[in-house]
């Protein structure tokens, strides 16, 4: 039996880098790992209060004013927003 490894369940791009949804395991918290343009510092960003109930995995998208990111569930309609922790100095 093979198993299968999917450790991202998404992706959000914005002018300054790209947002990948980690894939979460059972309860444990959104969790977006931040990749800027010059690919020179990797970022984790933990989100302990976004925890997935459902085998579906979050959708998120990062705003386009890169201010706040969106998470949604897709079986239970919620959306979830939060500010967005990147410096845009």
């Amino acid at each position: 039996m093979l198993l299968q490894f999917v450790y991202a369940s998404g992706l959000s791009v914005t002018n300054e880098g790209a947002g990948v949804l980690l894939n979460a395991v059972g309860d444990q918290p959104a969790k977006v790992l931040w990749v800027p343009d010059d690919g020179q510092e990797l970022t984790l960003v933990n989100y302990p209060d976004i925890i997935n109930p459902s085998r579906l995995p979050l959708r998120f998208t990062i705003a386009g004013d890169g201010s706040r990111i969106l998470f949604s569930n897709t079986l239970s309609g919620k959306v979830f927003t939060v500010h967005w922790p990147i410096d845009d100095s």
